[in-house]
């Protein structure tokens, strides 16, 4: 308890106190020794915040040790990931498909429309 001090004994304490009983008196030595109790708690307090600031910032220094990985999400992962991307394939060449398919018909009415042309000048000129 009094390892800041040095070394005292019982002895040592007794004359301490009654010194201060003679120097403050018996009606104040009550909050006197209230004082200086909150004021011992508050700096071990502080001495002790400081302390896990310097602790907890040379923790951040060292790196962390890496988690193992759970081995049955990684390939869930990939097997929905697998599959999202297998429906975007799907959803792309449907909607190729469907812009293709007007561009067709167009390209073959304007075939039909040539073919027939062709037909109605070949019946003139014979």
């Amino acid at each position: 308890m009094f390892a800041f001090i040095g070394n005292i004994g019982a002895w040592e304490v007794l004359i301490i106190l009654l010194i201060a009983l003679i120097v403050v008196g018996p009606g104040k030595l009550p909050d006197v020794a209230k004082g200086l109790g909150k004021a011992l708690f508050d700096f071990k307090k502080y001495t002790t915040g400081i302390r896990q600031d310097i602790e907890s910032a040379m923790r951040y220094d060292e790196p962390a040790p890496k988690a193992a990985k759970p081995k049955l999400e990684i390939p869930e992962y990939q097997k929905q990931q697998n599959e999202a991307e297998a429906q975007e394939q799907a959803e792309t060449q449907n909607l190729a498909q469907q812009q293709a398919e007007p561009q067709a018909q167009a390209d073959n009415q304007t075939t039909e429309a040539a073919s027939e042309e062709e037909i109605k000048k070949g019946l003139e000129s014979s």
